[in-house]
Parts: C-alpha cells; sequence; structure tokens
C-alpha cells in the first residue's frame, strides 16, 4: 500500500491519492461482462489487517519480531512506519543496540529516519554487511576490592554539581499504597532488591586522594515506619507532605553509604506511603524503572509465601564500568572530544533570556514550575507534521523551543541540554546503575528559514550529536567551560515523555499511583519539560526563582504556545514573520549584564 501510494502520488494530485487499497483475485463482471460497480466491496471495509504484509526473508522475520518486542505492539508487517507505530528516538537508540548486537552491523539513528519501515531497514541492512566498529559485548566479570569511578559517576563530584553531597544529587521516588499492605513483605522485597544489584550496596570512600566504588558483602536495609494515623485526615495529608520533603533533603553519606534510603508512612489501616531515596552516583531513570518492575514483581511473591520469581542479574554494575573505561579512552576518547570541540566551537552557552533579577555570585538554585496545555488539536498536528517529515516529536519540540530561545534573546545559535540514557547495548537494559550522560544540540537559526527547514537542520544536528553521544559529561563541560560565561553550562535543559502520566496499578490486591514530590531546585535556569496527556501537551516549566518572577515564566510559556499553534497551522511560515516576543518576555538586556 505505501508503495502503491508512493506511486501514484508522482502522477496525481495529493486529493486525488485513494487513502484505502482493496485488494481482489479478480474484478466482478456483470453478465454482459462489464465491471459490476455494485458488487465491489467498499473501500471502508479495508482494515488495517488487509494492509499488512507478511515478512518475507529470515532478515525480515528478526526484525519483525524485535520491533513488535520494543514497540509492544502485537503483529508489525513489513510495510508498517517505524513513527507511525509509536517509535521515537529513545527507542530508535534500543532497536539500533538490538540489531547492532544481532546482525553484527553497525546503523545509525539516521538509519531509522531514513529506512523508516522493516522492508527498507532490511534493505539496509543486506548492504551495510559486517563492521568492524561494532561495540563489544558486555561480559560478566569478577569482583574486586575497589574499582574506579565510571564517567558518569565522576559528573557528580564536579563543581556544576555543588559536590557530591547536594540535594541535586538525589533522587526521590514516593508510592501511595492503597490497600491492606504486607509491610514485611515490601520490607523483604526491598532487601531482595539490594541483594540482587550491586549498585545499591555501593559506597565511594576515597583511595590515594581518588574516590572509587566499592561493593559491600551485605547490607542491611530496615524500613523505618512512621505512624500518622492518629491526626485528622487533613492534617494527615499535610504532615505526610512535610515529612516526606524532609527526608528528601537529608543527604546520603557516599562514603560510608547506604546510598538507599527507604521509609514508610502509615496513613491508616488501607493507606501508606513507600519512600525510596538515592544517590545519583547509584541510578538513573532506567534504573528506577528496572527497581520498580522487580518490586511489584517481588512483592506480589512474597505476599503469597512465594519465592522470587526472578532470575539472577546476568551483569552487574562492576561489568558496565570495566567495559566502558576499556574503550573510553586513548584515541576513541580523544576522537570524541574533538568532534565536540569542533562542533561547540565560538559558542557561548549564555543567553539574553527574560531575567528579572541578576545572577547571584552564590546562588540557592531554588525553583518553582509553571504548567500549561498545548491543546490536544494543536499538538495533533504537530506529531503529524513529525511523521511526515521524518522526524520524532522529542525533535520537533527541540526544533519549536529552540525557534522560542532565538526570537526571545536575539541570538541565532542556540546551545539546549538534556539527558539520555547510555544504553548502547542490550544487555545494559536490565543493570542497575548510573549510566545516563549528557547530550547537547546546537541550534543553528541563520537565514530566517521556514520551521520546515529548521526542523531538518535540527534533525540533522540532533542525529550527529547522537551519533557522538558517548563523550563524558565532565568532558563535554571541560569544552563548555572553555568559553567565559557565568551560569550553568547550559541554561536551558528539556525532556520529552510519550507516555501518559504513571496510571494506577494493582499489585498484589494493592492499589498504586505515584506521589508528585519535588526537592525544588533546579541546575539549569530554565528547564521545560514535556508530556503527552489525554487533553494535549502538558509543558511544566521549571525556572530559578532567583533570577525570575513567576509573571515572567507565565508570559513565556503562552508565547511558546503561541508559536506552536502558528507552525500547526502553517509551518511554511519563515521564522521572522512568526509573532514578536510580548514585551514582557524579550531579553532585558540591562538586566543579563
Amino acid at each position: 500500500a505505501a508503495q502503491l501510494r508512493a506511486a501514484l502520488q508522482q502522477k496525481l494530485p495529493e486529493y486525488m491519492v485513494p487513502s484505502a487499497f482493496v485488494p481482489l483475485a479478480a474484478l466482478p463482471l456483470s453478465t454482459s461482462g462489464k465491471v459490476d460497480k455494485k458488487a465491489l466491496p467498499a473501500p471502508e471495509s479495508a482494515t488495517a489487517k488487509d494492509t499488512y504484509v507478511a515478512p518475507r526473508t529470515p532478515v525480515e522475520e528478526m526484525l519483525v519480531a524485535i520491533w513488535s518486542e520494543v514497540l509492544g505492539v502485537e503483529r508489525v508487517g513489513t510495510g508498517d512506519n517505524f513513527f507511525e507505530l509509536g517509535g521515537h528516538s529513545l527507542v530508535a537508540t534500543q532497536l539500533v543496540s538490538r540489531l547492532r548486537s544481532t546482525f553484527g552491523v553497525e546503523l545509525s539513528l539516521q538509519d531509522f529516519f531514513e529506512h523508516a519501515t522493516v522492508a527498507e531497514l532490511a534493505a539496509r541492512l543486506a548492504a551495510a554487511g559486517p563492521d568492524q566498529s561494532v561495540l563489544p559485548p558486555v561480559v560478566s566479570t569478577p569482583p574486586a576490592d575497589h574499582l574506579p569511578l565510571t564517567h558518569a559517576q565522576r559528573a557528580y563530584w564536579s563543581p556544576e554539581r555543588m559536590g557530591p553531597d547536594s540535594p541535586l544529587n538525589l533522587v526521590v521516588r514516593a508510592m501511595r499504597f492503597s490497600g491492606e499492605l504486607d509491610v514485611d513483605a515490601l520490607e523483604r522485597s526491598l532487601q531482595e532488591l539490594v541483594r540482587r544489584h550491586e549498585s545499591l550496596r555501593t559506597t565511594f570512600p576515597t583511595v590515594d586522594g581518588e574516590p572509587v566504588q566499592k561493593v559491600l558483602p551485605r547490607l542491611e536495609l530496615p524500613l523505618s515506619e512512621v505512624d500518622l494515623g492518629h491526626l485528622a485526615p487533613a492534617e494527615r495529608e499535610e504532615a505526610a507532605l512535610r515529612h516526606l520533603r524532609q527526608e528528601a533533603w537529608r543527604p546520603l553519606d557516599l562514603e560510608r553509604g547506604p546510598l538507599l534510603r527507604t521509609g514508610l508512612l502509615r496513613l491508616g489501616e488501607q493507606e501508606h506511603i513507600l519512600l525510596l531515596v538515592l544517590h545519583h552516583a547509584v541510578t538513573d531513570l532506567v534504573s528506577e524503572q528496572v527497581m520498580m518492575r522487580e518490586l511489584g514483581a517481588l512483592y506480589e511473591a512474597f505476599s503469597r509465601s512465594q519465592t522470587s520469581p526472578l532470575p539472577e542479574p546476568a551483569l552487574q554494575y562492576r561489568d558496565f564500568t570495566r567495559w566502558q573505561l576499556e574503550r573510553l579512552r586513548g584515541e576513541e576518547l580523544e576522537r570524541l572530544r574533538q568532534w565536540w570541540s569542533q562542533k561547540l566551537e565560538g559558542i557561548s552557552p549564555a543567553l539574553e533570556l527574560p531575567y528579572d533579577r541578576a545572577r547571584p555570585a552564590q546562588g540557592t538554585l531554588r525553583c518553582a514550575w509553571h504548567e500549561l496545555v498545548v491543546p490536544g488539536s494543536v499538538w495533533s498536528e504537530l506529531r503529524g507534521l513529525s511523521r511526515r517529515e521524518g522526524a520524532t516529536p522529542f525533535i520537533l519540540l527541540l526544533t519549536a523551543l529552540q525557534t522560542m530561545l532565538a526570537r526571545v534573546s536575539g541570538r541565532s545559535d542556540v546551545l539546549v541540554g538534556f539527558a539520555h540514557a547510555n544504553r548502547p547495548r542490550p544487555e545494559l537494559d536490565a543493570v542497575v546503575g548510573m549510566m545516563a550522560n549528557l547530550l547537547m544540540v546546537r541550534g543553528e537559526l541563520s537565514g530566517d528559514p521556514t520551521f520546515l527547514e529548521l526542523l531538518k537542520r535540527v534533525r540533522a544536528a540532533y542525529l550527529e550529536a547522537f551519533a557522538h553521544q558517548e563523550l563524558p559529561h565532565a568532558e563535554l563541560m571541560k569544552l563548555l567551560n572553555g568559553t567565559p560565561h557565568q551560569g550553568p553550562p547550559y541554561p536551558v535543559g528539556m525532556s520529552y515523555s510519550e507516555e501518559e502520566e504513571e496510571q494506577e496499578a494493582l499489585v498484589a490486591g494493592l492499589t498504586t499511583r505515584p506521589v508528585p514530590l519535588e526537592l525544588e531546585l533546579t541546575i539549569s535556569d530554565l528547564s521545560l519539560h514535556f508530556r503527552e496527556t489525554p487533553e494535549g501537551l502538558a509543558v511544566s516549566i521549571e525556572y530559578r526563582t532567583e533570577l525570575f518572577e513567576a509573571a515572567t515564566v507565565e508570559a513565556l510559556g503562552d508565547y511558546l504556545r503561541v508559536l506552536m499553534e502558528c507552525v500547526a497551522a502553517d509551518p511554511r511560515q519563515r521564522l521572522e514573520s512568526l509573532p514578536v516576543p510580548p514585551v514582557g518576555v524579550r531579553a532585558k538586556r540591562e538586566v543579563a549584564s
């Protein structure tokens, strides 16, 4: 169907290209030998299954199986488009890793944009052949008394992070349980998590003046309980939130550990809140997801007096440590360093944003949030635009954000940073530990391009940056710090979640849901978090209260929404023809300086 449609688009105007195709063994004929139009099946009878094309080669069969598993789609055809099935750059990264290990061929993220169907990607694999640059597998290695820090862990000893004891380095998660909670089973489940994953038993003592990783052979993790059931309902909720925030701010001892703190609040017979506080040196977002899945499976079993259903981990963080440090050194590290040095040459991370106050010499990094929603109709148009242009929603949002920053600051050269998983081998997917890295995309908006032209530029810049994603965070900071400026290494950050907000889940008779809890600290001046919801695209703008007034950030959010509405209506508009920023969000140069 895709090939038919593409061929017809070369011959017919867009409105005449059929939206559906119905395959027939033969045309029905009348008694006079003419086509019996009344006997033709209606086009609307053709459903998605009619366009399904089964895999024809062993390579296509393997690709279909991998896509189905990673995308969570029951049936994938060889003509199905990766992005139309819900794929995005993060999933593409996982697929690159899977294909690398399955076929022994090195593919880039660019390949997923240029060969977006199973059939096209299979042809690309056949043309590529084996590649000597395939990353070696991560293998199990013997324990050691201590190991050096990985590149990701070293980032948390940098001055930008305010030192290893800063609350900025803590990861806080709170879960509310409704139902009859088996506290013993929960405590046993947490203890089993600590036993399974060495990262949760890791400390960072100093040896010869340098911090090292040291794994404790055993760690008892008592579950401290606080009973708030005697309070009135309104006071109970307020006291719970106050207690959670106090615990979230309490530092963890890197040298002695443990770097995981747990607590349980009892609000009533059927209401509890579990608090987990970890240091970022031992965890990241993917690790949190692994731990939450395992915690649910373990509690399900232990609450029913069953044994653990989980197999022993095939790898530990020590295996990743040795694998990364062996590979990212010498020529490979220098190659990445030179590429980023060239890419960042001449750019200052500082931006003239609509600051309301001058930057303090020593700030507290306190932050607040402003929430807004881009209507579902607008977001639907923008998602469709990203698919048509071979981009992803993340790249489209990055383009919109860089457009806003250019219009507000008056600069045509802007830098946006964001975290990414940095797990280039599939065997690392279930390992708990800090592997995430920083990625930056430089936006070049000169020449008054249309939004479509800029989208292509940003896509190319993103793919290039991703192809060089492994340069350690600390090395990237060294390159950026070569440009004198005040403030954070990148003033604006972003994140995007294609999934809706976590829904309630049922685990062994318990209804669980997350409890929103923030540390109210930020390292960036502005950070925009985009998340899909049934109502549209939710945008949370995190901002430093030392620099911005709430009204300024609200106006900034309104301006971003206006820009996105204009782009959705006509993406061929040139940047200079887009609405001018209102006075409230124009750069206040005298304040910024």
